[in-house]
C-alpha cells in the first residue's frame, strides 16, 4: 500500500525556481505627466486636451480630474528619494508638452523647463537613469482647437519642433527617449470610441487611421532630426512605445488562425510594420483601401528603421475567432474591418478592469515580435502592471496578487530570453497610484500607495519585491505562493487506472458471487470518479493558463465524460444478482470493501492540505500520461492493458485484491 501511495502522491512539489536576469538588464518603473503631476494651472502650464476632457461631465467614471492627481509637481523631490530607497536604476516619465510650450509651439515656459531640469538632475544625483517620454496623450489644447490635433499634419510638425527643443535642453543628461506612448490606443480611444481625449467618435473607421498616420510621421521626422543633430553628440537612443495584447486563435481552424494573425497586424502591426518595413501590413491595406493613408517614398525612407530598440507594452491576452459574414458589425464601426471576434481566455483570472491575466501571453508576444521584426537593440518592456482596488494603505501593503502577476510575467519573459529572444529591460506600470484616465483613481497600479486626500505615500509589498529585484536581478518563484495551477495529468492517469482496476475486480467478484455491489464499494467508486472530474477540470485550467487550448478542450471533454459516470450508470453496470454468494465469497467481498476504504482514507489524508494538487516537473516527465484519444475508465471485464506496464505502481493493490478473491 505504501508503494501505491508514493506513486500516486498528489501533493504540490516543493521545488522552487530561481529566476535571474543579466546584470545589464534594466529594471525600472514608469509614470506619465498628466496622471501624477497635478499643478494643472501652476508654473505657467498651458491646458491640454485631457484637462478639457476630464472636466467635461461624465467623461471620467469617478468624476475626478488630473488637476491634483498624485501632486508630483510639488512632491517630486521626495518621490525621487522614495525611488532611491527602492534602489531603482531607471525611471521613465513623460514631459507635459503644454508645461514647456503652453500653446504647443512658440513661447517657451522657462518655469516648466526648470521643473523637468531639476527632476532630471535629482534622478541622476541618486543614480537613477531618466527615460523620457515626449508625448503621453496630453496634447496642448491649442493644437486641438486650431488644427484638430492629430488629424492634421501641422500637429506632427509642431511635435518635431517641441521634441527638438527637449533634445536641446535635456539631451545632455537624458540618454533614452520615447517619442510617443501607445499611439494605437490614443488613436482608437480618442478618435473612434470617444472614451479618451479628445473624445471624437463621428468617423470611427476613418479618423483613427489619419491620427495614427500623423503620429507615425511625427515619430519618423523626430527621429531623423535627433539622429542628424543630437544623437552623436549626446550618445542617446530613441524609440516609440507600442502596446499590444496577445491574440490567440480560438481554435485550430484556418479561419481562426488567420483571424488571430490579422488581429495582431491590425493592432501591433499597424504601427510596428511601418517602423520596420516602411509601410502598413498588407492585410490592412487590402481591407481598408483608400481609408488607410499612404506614405510617400520619402516618408517611407524616414519611417523605416526609425527605432533603436523595440519599446513594447503589454498587460493582457484574448482569444480571437473569425467573424462570420452573417454577423457583421454595424457599418462604420472601427472594428468591422478586422473581421474578428474577441473572447475571454478559458479559465483565466481577470483583473479589476476585466482584462484576462495570462502570463503566457507576454512570452508569445515577444516571440512574435522577435520573429517578425528582429529589432535592432532588442526589446524593452516599457510597461507591464496590475491594477487593484485598494481602499487603504493597510490593505495595499499586502498586494500579493500584484507581486504574483509581476513574478509570473517575468518568469515567462525569462523563458523567452532563454530561447533566444533579446529583451533588455522591464518597466513596471507604475511607480505611484495615479489618475488612471477614464477610470479615475479607482484602479490602482502603483507600487506605492497614494492617499489622495492627504497625498501620503506608503510602500506596498510589491515595492519591496521590486526593490529586491532591482538590486539582485533575481527572485524565487514557487507556483504555490501565487495559487497558480500545477500540472495534474500524472495524478489523473494514476487515479484513472486505479479506478479501472477496482471496477474490473468488483465486476469480476460480482460475476463469481452473483452478489450485488455493496453501497460502500459503489460509493468509493463514485467518489473516485468525482475526483477524476476535479483533476480533469484542474488540468484544463492549468493548460488554459499556459495557452495550451487544444489540450484544454481535451481535458474539458474528459471532465464532461466523467460527469456522466453517475450512480445510475453504476447501478446499470453492476446490476442486481439473481443468486446468493457462498460464504467465502461474501467474506472476500467484505475484504474488498475494507481494502477500498483504506485506499480512500489514505488518499484523503494526502489531500488534507487543501489547495491545488499536482506533481513537479521531474515527476511529470516520467509519470504515466493519459493521451488525448485514450479512453477513460469504464466497466469492462478482465485486466486493463495499462496494468502490465504499471506493475510497480499498482502491484500492491493487485496483490491485495487477488488475495481476497
Amino acid at each position: 500500500m505504501q508503494a501505491l501511495l508514493a506513486a500516486s502522491s498528489t501533493g504540490v512539489s516543493d521545488s522552487a525556481e530561481n529566476i535571474s536576469f543579466p546584470a545589464t538588464f534594466a529594471f525600472g518603473t514608469a509614470t506619465s505627466a498628466y496622471q501624477i503631476e497635478g499643478g494643472w494651472q501652476e508654473g505657467g502650464r498651458g491646458l491640454s486636451i485631457w484637462d478639457a476632457f476630464a472636466h467635461a461631465p461624465g467623461k471620467v467614471k469617478t468624476g475626478e480630474t488630473g488637476d491634483v492627481a498624485a501632486d508630483h509637481y510639488h512632491r517630486w523631490r521626495s518621490d525621487v528619494q522614495l525611488m532611491a530607497q527602492m534602489r531603482l536604476r531607471y525611471y521613465r516619465f513623460s514631459i507635459s508638452w503644454s508645461r514647456v510650450l503652453p500653446n504647443g509651439y512658440g513661447a517657451v515656459n522657462e518655469e516648466g523647463v526648470r521643473f523637468y531640469s531639476m527632476l532630471i538632475d535629482e534622478l541622476i544625483a541618486h543614480g537613477i537613469h531618466p527615460v523620457v517620454t515626449l508625448y503621453h496623450w496630453d496634447l496642448p489644447l491649442v493644437l486641438q482647437v486650431e488644427h484638430d490635433g492629430w488629424l492634421s499634419e501641422a500637429t506632427a510638425s509642431a511635435f518635431v519642433q517641441y521634441a527638438a527643443f527637449c533634445f536641446a535642453r535635456f539631451g545632455d543628461r537624458v540618454k533614452h527617449w520615447i517619442t510617443l506612448n501607445e499611439p494605437a490606443v490614443h488613436a482608437v480611444y480618442g478618435h473612434a470610441r470617444g472614451e479618451h481625449a479628445p473624445g471624437r467618435r463621428s468617423r470611427p473607421n476613418r479618423e483613427p487611421y489619419v491620427a495614427g498616420h500623423h503620429m507615425l510621421l511625427a515619430h519618423a521626422y523626430t527621429v531623423a532630426r535627433y539622429r542628424k543633430e543630437f544623437a552623436t553628440k549626446q550618445a542617446g537612443l530613441i524609440s516609440i512605445a507600442l502596446n499590444s495584447d496577445w491574440r490567440e486563435p480560438a481554435s485550430e481552424s484556418a479561419a481562426d488562425v488567420l483571424a488571430a494573425q490579422r488581429s495582431m497586424e491590425f493592432n501591433l502591426g499597424w504601427f510596428a510594420d511601418p517602423l520596420y518595413t516602411g509601410d502598413y501590413p498588407p492585410s490592412m491595406r487590402s481591407r481598408l483601401g483608400t481609408r488607410l493613408p499612404t506614405f510617400t517614398a520619402e516618408q517611407r525612407g524616414y519611417i523605416a528603421n526609425s527605432t533603436d530598440f523595440f519599446a513594447l507594452q503589454h498587460y493582457a491576452s484574448m482569444l480571437v475567432s473569425a467573424r462570420p459574414e452573417s454577423e457583421p458589425l454595424p457599418e462604420g464601426s472601427f472594428y468591422a474591418d478586422e473581421a474578428a471576434r474577441y473572447h475571454s481566455l478559458p479559465g483565466a483570472r481577470k483583473n479589476v478592469l476585466g482584462w484576462d491575466v495570462a502570463p503566457f501571453g507576454i512570452y508569445r508576444l515577444v516571440k512574435w515580435v522577435q520573429r517578425r521584426y528582429r529589432p535592432t537593440g532588442g526589446i524593452v518592456i516599457t510597461e507591464n502592471g496590475f491594477p487593484l482596488r485598494e481602499e487603504s494603505a493597510e490593505e495595499a501593503r499586502y498586494d500579493l496578487e500584484r507581486i504574483c502577476y509581476l513574478k509570473q510575467y517575468l518568469v515567462q519573459l525569462a523563458r523567452a530570453m532563454q530561447e533566444g529572444v533579446v529583451v533588455r529591460g522591464y518597466f513596471v506600470w507604475t511607480l505611484l497610484d495615479n489618475f488612471e484616465w477614464a477610470e479615475g483613481t479607482a484602479a490602482r497600479f502603483g507600487l506605492l500607495h497614494v492617499d489622495f486626500a492627504t497625498q501620503r505615500r506608503s510602500a506596498k509589498g510589491s515595492a519591496a519585491f521590486f526593490a529586491r529585484l532591482s538590486e539582485t536581478h533575481s527572485f524565487r518563484y514557487h507556483a504555490a505562493e501565487c495559487n497558480a495551477t500545477v500540472p495534474v495529468n500524472a495524478a489523473f492517469s494514476q487515479e484513472a487506472m486505479q479506478l479501472q482496476l477496482i471496477i474490473n475486480r468488483t465486476a469480476e467478484l460480482r460475476a463469481q458471487s452473483g452478489r450485488s455491489t455493496s453501497a460502500s464499494v459503489r460509493s468509493a467508486i463514485m467518489a473516485r470518479a468525482s475526483r477524476l472530474v476535479t483533476l480533469a477540470d484542474m488540468q484544463a485550467r492549468h493548460t488554459a493558463e499556459n495557452g495550451l487550448f487544444r489540450a484544454t478542450r481535451s481535458w474539458l471533454a474528459k471532465a464532461a465524460k466523467m460527469r456522466t459516470f453517475d450512480a445510475a450508470a453504476a447501478d446499470k453496470a453492476f446490476g442486481e444478482p439473481s443468486t446468493a454468494a457462498a460464504e467465502p465469497l461474501r467474506r472476500a467481498a467484505q475484504d474488498l470493501e475494507e481494502e477500498v476504504r483504506q485506499i480512500e482514507n489514505e488518499l484523503a489524508g494526502s489531500l488534507a492540505g487543501g489547495g491545488e494538487i499536482g506533481v513537479g516537473e521531474a515527476e511529470m516527465a516520467v509519470a504515466p500520461m493519459i493521451g488525448e484519444d485514450e479512453e477513460l475508465p469504464g466497466v469492462v471485464p478482465g485486466v486493463v492493458p495499462a496494468e502490465e506496464d504499471a506493475t510497480r505502481e499498482f502491484g500492491r493493490l493487485q496483490t491485495a485484491v487477488i488475495e481476497v478473491l
